[in-house]
């Protein structure tokens, strides 16, 4: 057996630890008086989760450049406007709080400023030629991202309406703040889509050809959390504990996925986004029942083990085909569950499935999928949810 797996950034979990962020930038090795570019979305900004990371920076002697123009779907024109704002500003750190698409803004434009050239010839694996020069951290909104410890993002092609990843050891964050007090405001809509995204994350490595004993292990802990903690946290009143489970999970899911792949379900879900612009999370929710489906064909006994951790009794002695629909219809029901809808219900129509076929032959991830899915397939999956 070989295998490939890469945990670059310094972690730190705990109620409040965000405030934490000057003293670990000073750590890192960036100077009193540089300036420190906070990349955020306006809404973070008017919720209030921004001023105590201000306060942090300001109180270990930083200048602030705030760059607020976050945009769902990382675009590409706001990574080049960001990149340009930070080099106007002479920035030495890069700090991103928010959702996965501020985080992944932050990579590209940190890429952007150690390279030459426009992040989209940096798209593809190991295809960044220099490591970043300047100092990154990484602090989540979310718990569905897992992109604070990932080596890399995706990025929105505007001019040919394609998501595309760029993923390199030389792009991974140095820090990671996990505080799970910054999800609290987080709507129970979001809490549970970008929790299914995690769930899809960690279910997507577990069945990758690259997967390994470590991202296993890692996924496979991440799926046990998931199923036992978003339904406690699915609550207008979330435990903060149960909201950190999540978050927690949210962070293995990456390490697992991290250089094991995500393969069908992330590029239906980034097909079916960039065509319909439906949440990313509810777009890999919607996919995994699929995925799990047609995994279960190579991976029965993997298989097995996600029906049983929810709830599914009697799956041992099941052909590969009844275990793939046993936990096919768990993952529909848990879905469901939360409020997760149908393809149609998010604007998909029958006339784009041929469009999103194209997209997902085209894509190289799903040269990662352990089980190959014919497109007839994925068409008759897509129109039965219309």
């Amino acid at each position: 057996m070989q295998y490939m797996f890469h945990a670059q950034p310094m972690i730190t979990y705990g109620e409040g630890c965000s405030a934490l962020i000057g003293q670990m930038v000073q750590k890192a090795g960036v100077p009193a008086n540089a300036t420190v570019m906070l990349v955020h979305g306006k809404n973070v900004k008017a919720s209030g989760l921004v001023d105590n990371i201000e306060h942090s920076l300001r109180a270990a002697g930083y200048i602030l450049a705030n760059f607020d123009k976050v945009a769902s779907d990382a675009p590409v024109e706001i990574i080049r406007e960001g990149a340009a704002f930070a080099q106007t500003h002479k920035i030495s750190a890069i700090v991103a709080l928010g959702g996965g698409s501020c985080l992944d803004i932050a990579k590209a434009i940190a890429v952007m400023l150690s390279n030459e050239g426009d992040i989209l010839n940096f798209v593809g694996m190991d295809a960044v030629p220099n490591r970043r020069n300047v100092v990154l951290a990484t602090i989540p909104t979310t718990c569905g991202t897992g992109s604070e410890v990932t080596d890399g993002g995706v990025v929105y092609d505007t001019e040919t309406n394609r998501k595309l990843p760029f993923w390199d050891g030389y792009a991974a964050p140095d820090i990671a703040l996990l505080d799970p007090a910054l999800l609290t405001k987080l709507p129970l809509q979001l809490v549970a889509q970008t929790a299914l995204d995690a769930l899809a994350h960690s279910l997507e490595a577990y069945t990758s050809v690259a997967a390994s004993p470590i991202s296993d292990a890692l996924a496979l802990g991440a799926i046990q959390m998931i199923a036992a903690y978003l339904p406690k946290a699915y609550t207008e009143e979330p435990r903060v504990d149960d909201l950190g489970m999540l978050l927690t999970a949210s962070t293995m899911a990456g390490m697992a996925f991290n250089r094991s792949s995500v393969h069908f379900g992330h590029s239906i879900a980034h097909a079916v986004g960039a065509l319909a612009h439906i949440h990313h999370g509810a777009a890999c929710a919607l996919a995994m029942p699929l995925i799990v489906r047609e995994e279960s064909r190579a991976l029965p006994e993997k298989m097995a083990t996600v029906a049983k951790i929810f709830g599914a009794a009697d799956v041992d002695g099941l052909t590969p085909e009844q275990i793939g629909d046993c936990v096919s219809e768990r993952i529909r029901s848990f879905n469901e569950s939360f409020g997760i809808k149908r393809w149609g219900q998010y604007g998909v129509t029958e006339d784009q499935i041929i469009t999103v076929l194209q997209y997902i032959a085209q894509d190289p991830i799903t040269q990662m999928s352990a089980q190959q899915i014919a497109p007839e397939a994925i068409a008759a999956f897509l129109k039965e949810g219309l």
